[in-house]
């Protein structure tokens, strides 16, 4: 399993697939997700990744980013705090 390898480069080409609009992005942001439930710390470093994609049209695409995100918060609080102005923004539909 990816979270117990700590496998950067699966999270590394589950992290790009959302990027690159494939028919698998959605269930790569929720795989992602579920590794931010065991263990946070796998996916810490793709904040950048993920904000990238909160503007996406779909919605649940950024909403599955959100929760992601919402998992780093634990790892990394002063990160996820300076993008309260676009999660805001993205969680009010723009």
């Amino acid at each position: 399993m990816i979270v117990q390898s700590k496998d950067k480069n699966a999270v590394g080409e589950l992290v790009e697939s959302p990027k690159i609009k494939t028919k698998t992005s959605g269930r790569c942001i929720k795989v992602l997700c579920e590794m931010g439930v065991e263990q946070p710390a796998v996916i810490k470093d793709y904040i950048t990744d993920f904000t990238a994609l909160l503007s996406d049209k779909n919605n649940r695409l950024a909403g599955g980013v959100m929760t992601a995100l919402n998992h780093i918060a634990a790892e990394n609080p002063d990160a996820i705090f300076k993008l309260l102005p676009a999660l805001i923004d993205a969680a009010n539909g723009g």
